[in-house]
């Protein structure tokens, strides 16, 4: 299966080349272009702009196709994607110390508790949507379920997603029970470009330092009085100070109120982090069947069918439900999101099982390079997708917060992921880490790593 590594037996260290799977690795690098089409809407604006569909009644068409771009091939997919390769990262490690005769527990705990602040960091500092802090959480509990045989992890995995999404159509159903018959038109004339002059009404100058404080007092406390409702105007009025405007420490209060809601609001109440919990369980199961041996091949063909004859026909049908309920948060949109909820897995397993295809047969290796490479450095990467898009978004930087459309968003994703891409490659032929990812390894295993090649 795998080269034996010339070292001591008993000595745990990273993956060597000769070990890595490289299915895997395209994988990773496709999590990650997918988490970034999501992600570049909570960049580029407030998050009503992503969170409330009623965002998009009375857009062009241009946006709403790209809105349901996002919708049908992304949102979901890859986050759960990248969920599962998580769990696969355990067992890959869990046998790798069994093979060893080496321990495991003490460093994969060292891993989790440096994955951990590297999320509070990501999450306070750079951007509030990050998921490595609920990884790291999440990887604690995943190492109950270590030793489970395969079909045990997808009798959890099943179980813990029917509770999920009776949670999600819990909130989902409240949703549409507590909407407000004329609430929509209010947060689309909010969302709207502002004029020239509402943006010289809106522009804070150093001279008016006092009234943004208490633009931003304000702000606050009708945030609160919204219980975590984004689409409030006040929050969003916090979100185009803190972003938009400055100054930093606005900005970091801003977001560390929203990191909280991410994780305490989004996470646990709407169900997201249990079905992020459920595919560790589903990634672990997998690797240890060996799904990603070409001797599986039968059953990736048999997902990439079900994803694009299954999954894609459902996904494109919630986009219509949205477009039929001119975007409106009733049953309608109800019955769609719920549909979502289901065939976003369906559909990301077709992903698997396709790019598992591509990947045996060998075919379009420039692709597969590229993609690797972005995988194997996909800490970094993700990383550097956050920094890179707030320097252009955010006051300190571009300062376009809020100024650019969908479709725009969309081509700017495409190009700095094809610059991470070649930057990747070449990174890689000289070390033999990406930078965040050796650091990683060395605080993980306690030991100085090698990080140049040769």
């Amino acid at each position: 299966m795998h080269d034996t590594p010339q070292h001591n037996s008993r000595t745990l260290a990273p993956v060597s080349e000769n070990e890595r799977i490289v299915s895997l690795d395209v994988l990773r690098g496709v999590a990650i272009l997918g988490i970034f089409f999501v992600n570049i809407a909570f960049f580029s604006g407030p998050m009503a702009m992503m969170l409330d569909p009623a965002a998009m009644i009375d857009q062009p068409v241009s946006e709403q196709l790209a809105w349901s771009f996002i919708k049908v091939f992304a949102e979901y997919k890859f986050v759960s994607l990248f969920s599962l390769l998580f769990g696969i990262g355990l067992i890959v490690q869990f046998n790798r110390a069994m093979e060893r005769g080496g321990t495991f527990g003490m460093t994969y705990m060292r891993r989790l508790l440096v994955l951990l602040v590297i999320g509070l960091l990501h999450g306070l500092l750079i951007w509030y949507g990050d998921i490595l802090f609920m990884y790291a959480v999440g990887g604690f509990v995943l190492f109950l379920f270590r030793k489970c045989r395969p079909a045990t992890l997808l009798i959890w995995a099943g179980c813990i997603f029917a509770f999920a999404t009776l949670m999600y159509a819990g909130i989902l159903a409240l949703g549409v029970h507590e909407q407000r018959n004329n609430s929509h038109r209010e947060v689309i004339s909010a969302h709207q470009q502002p004029t020239e002059d509402e943006r010289a009404v809106q522009h804070v100058t150093a001279n008016d330092r006092s009234d943004r404080v208490d633009r931003w007092t304000e702000a606050l406390q009708r945030w609160e009085q919204a219980q975590f409702d984004v689409t409030d105007e006040s929050f969003r009025e916090m979100e185009m100070i803190a972003y938009g405007e400055g100054p930093m420490s606005i900005t970091i209060a801003t977001r560390a109120i929203s990191f909280a809601g991410h994780i305490f609001v989004a996470g646990l109440m709407t169900g997201f982090a249990l079905r992020i919990g459920v595919m560790f369980l589903v990634g672990a199961a997998l690797m240890k069947w060996g799904f990603f041996k070409p001797n599986f091949r039968n059953l990736h063909r048999n997902l990439f069918l079900a994803g694009m004859f299954v999954g894609l026909p459902m996904e494109f049908s919630v986009a219509w439900l949205y477009y039929i309920a001119d975007y409106q948060m009733t049953w309608v949109v109800f019955s769609a999101e719920m549909i979502h909820w289901i065939a976003s897995l369906l559909l990301m397993f077709g992903y698997i099982g396709g790019i598992c295809m591509l990947v045996h047969a060998g075919a379009l290796q420039w692709l597969q390079s590229a993609l690797a490479a972005v995988g194997r450095m996909a800490l970094t990467n993700y990383l550097l997708q956050s920094i890179v898009a707030t320097s252009i978004m955010y006051w300190w930087g571009l300062g376009l917060f809020g100024e650019l459309s969908r479709t725009q968003q969309l081509m700017l994703v495409v190009g700095i992921f094809t610059v991470q891409a070649v930057l990747s490659m070449l990174w890689l032929r000289i070390f033999r880490y990406g930078p965040l990812e050796w650091l990683w390894r060395v605080c993980s295993y306690g030991a100085w790593q090698p990080l140049f090649r040769g």
